[in-house]
């Protein structure tokens, strides 16, 4: 099969990707990586946070309250909760958001020219619905929930734009880099998008699931590769990375009994034993 790095065009196979963890250095070993999903209200709760009641994007401010200077947009500290409304623009560079309510980075859109992204002390809590910014060389996301996951600096690389230089003013590492060159697999890519995160903990409390990355991307390969071979962009991938897993533990009845995460054994399917 073949897959979409980015775009619409395809440029190298699935396998191809896959058979990238055959030949890793130690220190990018996949063995130890486990993707997990953590429900976002559940996550606020262990940070001591109140999701915010009201809601306030980019579409509602005025323009008095948009500052722009030349090829930098500031819009720090204006108790955005939602990136919905911002323009893409061709020359926009840098963006500074620092001290709002944002949530996520959704609708950030693919900013084409942005180099530079700071987005210090919000609550955005994984990469759910975020768009690559090919350009981008530098973010910023330190007091951010995200920032204090293990795998910050390589999710970064991935959900926003493998060409990072530097996370949170550190230059990503040559074993951060090693990660990231295994990790930007289409598979990974639409975990990411959908919410899902990357750590080498052994244990990650409260996950509603939690597996090995090398596992997640068995189960979960085929769908999306069948996707992206009918030309779909990966940022247009619908597959469900919940309702997939489900589908594929149900179809392996051992498995689902006696390895499902929490999540995907329900109970009344877990009570069918096969005979």
């Amino acid at each position: 099969g073949v897959c979409a790095s980015g775009g619409s065009t395809p440029t190298s196979s699935c396998s191809e990707m896959s058979d990238r963890h055959q030949h890793l250095s130690p220190a990018a070993s996949l063995s130890k990586v486990r993707v997990f999903y953590r429900n976002p209200a559940q996550t606020a709760e262990l940070a001591g946070r109140r999701l915010p009641e009201k809601h306030k994007r980019v579409s509602n401010l005025t323009p008095a309250q948009v500052s722009i200077t030349f090829d930098q947009m500031n819009l720090r500290s204006l108790k955005l909760t939602s990136l919905e409304g911002l323009p893409v623009s061709h020359e926009l560079k840098a963006l500074y958001l620092q001290d709002n309510c944002l949530l996520s980075l959704s609708h950030l859109g693919p900013q084409p020219e942005l180099s530079s992204l700071h987005v210090e002390r919000n609550s955005v809590y994984d990469f759910s619905a975020v768009d690559r910014c090919p350009k981008l060389t530098e973010v910023s996301l330190q007091g951010n929930p995200i920032a204090s996951s293990d795998m910050y600096p390589v999710m970064c690389c991935v959900a926003l734009s493998p060409s990072l230089l530097r996370v949170d003013g550190k230059v990503v590492s040559r074993e951060q880099r090693s990660m990231v060159g295994v990790l930007d697999h289409p598979v990974v890519r639409v975990a990411l998008k959908q919410g899902w995160l990357l750590s080498r903990a052994e244990v990650n409390e409260d996950a509603e699931v939690d597996l090995p990355v090398e596992e997640f991307m068995f189960r979960m390969e085929p769908a999306v590769t069948e996707v992206l071979n009918q030309g779909v962009p990966i940022d247009q991938c619908t597959v469900n990375v919940h309702t997939h897993l489900r589908k594929s533990y149900e179809k392996l009845s051992f498995v689902a009994i006696l390895h499902a995460p929490p999540l995907l054994k329900q109970p009344d399917r877990a009570a069918k034993a096969p005979p």
